[in-house]
């Protein structure tokens, strides 16, 4: 049967330089030592980018340094008639692959290693046995060439990063799916280089779909959900969790799991009043809050002005993280104004305290006014709850992370890319920057994530997202999720981390809250567990049933 990969947390990195390498390694050994207490030791899961049984995938192949757009030709690729397999500049139906596990065979990490590549139309992707003849394609075989359309899928060592191998040429010196290093070249062929493969999720096994459980106790919607620990609580619910609109839906739970008992149960508005001119439109987005102790909280929220354009502005409670008691409104709005913002206004604040030091983050909303690109910043700030504005900027803003780079970044500005939601954590030697990507409510949001061992970076990005449309299941309903995103990440009282990220329940945009384990790789990038169940048996290879392959 399929068994599920083990990931640890295994402080050990490569940088590219050897100055950099001794430094990082001195402190990855520091790090290790300081966290060994509060973290969760190996645990065997299932994520959507390991190999699944049934699961369809796009293959994305990695040339060497170049940043999207740069070699558009990337993707394993065939035509509607499946009679040829090379690389293509963008994906679709016939970019499709569904693997299909054919036995037993596990790697020391228990994944299972050899597939069948299916296509679109039933046969699967194969290779000759013969040396001489390196072709791959989808041409029809006899039953006497039954085996040669299995490969052993192999990790790189790098997150969701695979290679292929055709199992049955092993004596053959041109055994690895390879491809040229020149970008104007699109075709596929056996070599003796096993050239590296992105892992991208298009759909799960309609067998064995994940089933996501709404996290709130009564099913309420929450879209862009904020939750925090009050470390003033005395009611045994500490979570507490904010979400988009209104007056601030307030929940609360005594703890942090995906399970139904774990629910959010709705305590009332957060926002008490009465509200400045700033924050008077109730289409306020994205609230955050950041506990300061002694009962006080300070949340930051965006709202309309009188031009339409999305402002933010912070509001304190001094009577702990209670229903209407966030009431002490700054006077104005944080004074954001940046050159080249297009006029689109500052969204998605978001508070991280590092040190002695605390950080504001947000995106300026680039894409309303026609940008290409977003882009997200960070600017210190000192919080004084005597003056009336409550914070204070300290220096200058900082650009930390811009959209540009990722294929599967879209915006509602055709032909562009926008990145929000900005969420920072420290883990390990690494800052990682998570943000939401794409377009809200549609199948293409989603979630993704940067790191940089500086606060400031610069910040290299994940080439797959954490959470995509693909990479999740259903709903309780049966009904399949769609754009998960808008996530805020948080460690509870054993040190298990957690995603809680909205999504639809179908192409609507009724979003609600969800809750699933966060785990960290061998290289150490985060990874939400999206499948925790074991997938179906893998079918067996037909010892006589004709295949699909080259003719040998």
């Amino acid at each position: 049967i399929f068994r599920r990969r083990r990931l640890t947390i295994n402080y050990n990195k490569k940088e590219t330089t050897m100055v950099s390498y001794v430094l990082t390694t001195l402190l990855l050994a520091i790090q290790t030592v300081r966290i060994s207490t509060t973290t969760v030791t190996a645990i065997d899961t299932e994520t959507p980018y390991i190999p699944q049984h049934g699961s369809t995938y796009y293959f994305e192949a990695q040339h060497s340094n170049a940043v999207w757009p740069e070699c558009k030709y990337r993707f394993v690729s065939y035509p509607s008639t499946c009679d040829a397999v090379d690389l293509w500049q963008g994906v679709g139906v016939n970019q499709e692959i569904t693997l299909l596990a054919i036995d037993t065979n596990e790697d020391e990490d228990g994944v299972n290693t050899t597939w069948r590549l299916e296509t679109n139309c039933g046969v699967s992707i194969g290779y000759s046995k013969s040396c001489g003849n390196t072709d791959i394609g989808t041409v029809g075989i006899t039953a006497t060439a039954v085996g040669s359309d299995v490969w052993r899928l192999a990790s790189t060592g790098n997150f969701a990063e695979w290679n292929f191998e055709a199992v049955n040429r092993s004596d053959c010196q041109d055994k690895f799916i390879t491809f040229n290093s020149d970008c104007n070249m699109h075709a596929l062929a056996l070599g003796d280089n096993n050239r590296d493969f992105l892992m991208h999720p298009v759909s799960a096994s309609v067998d064995n779909p994940t089933v996501h459980h709404i996290a709130t106790s009564n099913s309420q919607g929450c879209a862009d959900p904020f939750v925090w620990k009050d470390p003033d609580d005395t009611a045994g619910t500490p979570y507490k969790m904010i979400c988009t609109g209104g007056n601030i839906s307030l929940y609360s739970s005594p703890k942090i799991g995906r399970d139904r008992e774990d629910s959010f149960t709705y305590e009332g508005p957060m926002l008490g009043n009465p509200k400045p001119n700033w924050a008077s439109d109730s289409n306020r987005w994205a609230p955050e809050n950041i506990p300061l102790g002694d009962g006080k909280n300070l949340a930051i929220f965006s709202s309309p002005q009188s031009n339409g354009v999305h402002r933010m502005g912070v509001v304190l409670s001094v009577d702990g993280a209670k229903s209407r008691k966030w009431n002490t409104y700054s006077s104005n709005i944080l004074a954001l104004d940046l050159p080249n913002t297009e006029g689109g206004g500052e969204i998605d604040g978001h508070f991280f305290k590092d040190g002695d030091k605390t950080y504001v983050l947000w995106k300026t909303d680039d894409n309303a006014g026609g940008a290409m690109y977003t882009r997200l910043w960070m600017h210190e700030v000192s919080i004084s709850l005597e003056d009336e504005d409550l914070l204070q900027l300290v220096g200058e803003p900082v650009m930390i992370l811009d959209s540009t780079g990722l294929w599967w970044i879209d915006s509602w500005v055709e032909g562009g890319s926008l990145i929000e939601g900005p969420q920072l954590i420290k883990h390990g030697i690494y800052y990682y920057l998570f943000f939401a990507s794409g377009k809200y409510c549609q199948p293409s949001y989603s979630q993704g994530v940067a790191r940089s061992t500086s606060i400031f970076g610069p910040y290299s990005k994940l080439g797959v997202p954490l959470l995509s449309t693909g990479s999740v299941g259903i709903g309780s309903n049966g009904v399949k999720l769609i754009g998960p995103g808008h996530a805020s990440f948080i460690q509870d009282e054993i040190g298990s981390w957690f995603s809680i990220f909205h999504a639809s329940e179908g192409l609507n945009c009724n979003r609600y809250p969800y809750v699933e384990r966060l785990l960290w790789t061998d290289d150490y990038w985060p990874v939400v567990v999206t499948n925790p169940f074991t997938t179906p048996t893998p079918t067996p290879l037909p010892s006589s049933a004709p295949v699909a392959a080259p003719v040998a």
